[in-house]
């Protein structure tokens, strides 16, 4: 008997943390976005990374764009890796075209996350 009202009173307090956890609807949403050759190169061949808000930001709001990002975005982790520096984020794209990967996750501070599909020539 002891064990069952127990049980209920952990799945009531989980119950309540669930319903009170602010909604993640839109950072469950995905966004596709073919990257170009010459994006992907800006991207990691310039200066174009700056830290924000736990995260990384890109300075160039039309390569923002153009990677699926909307300008002041924080990418906060590449491919499920955790990025608050500019080289991180290039470290992670250019180890990504190393081995070979199709596509790069990248999860946003705020918003959906963007699946960057990587041009044959990256591979």
């Amino acid at each position: 008997m002891a064990m069952a009202i127990v049980a209920l009173a952990v799945a009531i307090v989980a119950s309540v943390i669930v319903i009170r956890r602010p909604s993640t609807a839109a950072r469950d949403t995905l966004v596709e976005r073919t990257i170009a050759q010459g994006d992907l190169d800006r991207l990691v061949g310039s200066e174009a990374l700056a830290p924000s808000r736990g995260g990384v930001s890109i300075k160039d709001a039309a390569l923002a764009r153009a990677l699926g990002l909307a300008p002041g975005d924080a990418i906060v982790a590449v491919s499920g890796r955790p990025v608050t520096r500019g080289f991180e984020v290039v470290e992670a794209v250019k180890r990504a075209r190393e081995l070979g990967a199709t596509a790069i996750y990248v999860e946003r501070a705020d918003g959906p996350v963007v699946r960057w599909k990587l041009p044959v020539s990256a591979r």
